[in-house]
């Protein structure tokens, strides 16, 4: 007969994950090189470390699986994603607390609340993310975010020295996309420059709002280390259109499997090389 094990592993406990997450704040703030962040925000580490806690177990609570939303489940990979984002990030594009606060509300809304599937759902997780502001940082959600969706990215350089305009912008920072007319300046830029270079794959896009905010989403994922994504929604809706230029504006080089009649794990072994 063949011997098996059941091993449990006991979920972590409030205390060991601030300890856990906690160091890992303390990472991200030191290790900046010569630059660093303001005492002011650095001063949020534990509010940043209790608030994704917090956040993460409420989302557990208020948004579970069914049969029509297999994929509500979350667990600390997607807690660790959120320390993640925020280390994507530099002391030039975080210049005071509210810019960390804005900076952490982000990556909540792209870890978590971009799973949802309703209206309502994203309706609730947005009530959510503003009652933890309140509770752990004392602010309110709605002054803070002038500019909306609120939206990060590194593709577009917004960042000026010493905030003069005059001087070259930082390129790779990833910042607040604020200035929404120089996001959609450099989409369509990168969209002419694509269709330059891939003559037989050219695109017809009119990059409106909601296109741009999933380039810029995707833009995200695939910018992240070990990012990846599953695009739903009808055939038609642009998930293949963005993704292609999403990729070409990182700068990298985009493959597709072409299921043919025939297709068996042979050949995907042989693609996934």
């Amino acid at each position: 007969t063949r011997h098996y094990n059941v091993i449990y592993i006991v979920p972590y406990s409030g205390m060991s994950l601030k300890y856990i997450f906690g160091n890992v704040m303390e990472y991200i703030f030191g290790n900046q090189g010569k630059l660093a962040f303001t005492k002011g925000v650095m001063g949020l580490k534990d509010s940043i470390v209790a608030a994704t806690i917090k956040t993460y177990q409420q989302v557990g609570t208020d948004f579970k699986p069914t049969p029509a939303k297999s994929h509500y489940t979350y667990n600390l990979r997607d807690v660790s994603k959120v320390f993640q984002g925020i280390n994507k990030t530099s002391p030039r594009a975080i210049t005071n607390e509210n810019d960390m606060i804005k900076l952490w509300g982000h990556e909540c809304l792209r870890v978590f609340q971009d799973r949802l599937l309703s209206i309502e759902d994203r309706q609730k997780f947005d009530r959510l993310i503003t009652i933890k502001i309140k509770e752990h940082f004392k602010k309110d959600w709605d002054n803070l975010v002038e500019v909306k969706p609120l939206l990060f990215a590194s593709f577009c350089p917004l960042i000026h020295p010493e905030g003069d305009e005059s001087k070259k912008p930082f390129n790779d920072v990833y910042c607040e996309l604020t200035k929404r007319d120089k996001v959609k300046k450099k989409c369509e830029d990168e969209l002419i420059s694509f269709n330059a270079m891939f003559r037989s794959k050219k695109m017809d896009l009119v990059l409106f709002t909601d296109a741009i905010e999933h380039i810029v989403k995707i833009h995200r994922v695939i910018t992240t280390q070990f990012g990846h994504a599953l695009l739903v929604g009808v055939g038609g809706s642009g998930r293949k259109s963005v993704s292609e230029l999403a990729t070409f504006m990182a700068a990298y080089e985009i493959m597709s499997l072409e299921m043919t009649k025939g297709y068996d794990m042979v050949q995907w072994r042989d693609d996934m090389r």
